[in-house]
């Protein structure tokens, strides 16, 4: 999943450096409308690694708690 998760990000970032490039100009809906496609088969394409990783018994990390800023300050002390 790692080695196609790489990639995927790589093309997201292009696809918003394309987006704000075109920012502006006119008569590109056309191009703009291939890049929403992009975009949304990038986060398809996520979304399905990230089931493939959790049906393989993968972990993501740890889930977030919540932690006071007095916990916070206590941990780096």
């Amino acid at each position: 999943a790692h080695e196609l998760a790489t990639p995927l990000a790589t093309i997201k970032t292009v696809v918003g450096e394309l987006d704000r490039e075109l920012a502006g100009r006119e008569g590109l809906d056309h191009v703009r409308e291939d890049l929403a496609l992009v975009r949304a088969e990038v986060a398809r394409s996520r979304s399905i690694l990230d089931q493939l990783s959790i049906a393989a018994g993968e972990l993501r990390g740890e889930a977030p708690t919540r932690v006071s800023l007095q916990a916070l300050e206590q941990t780096l002390d």
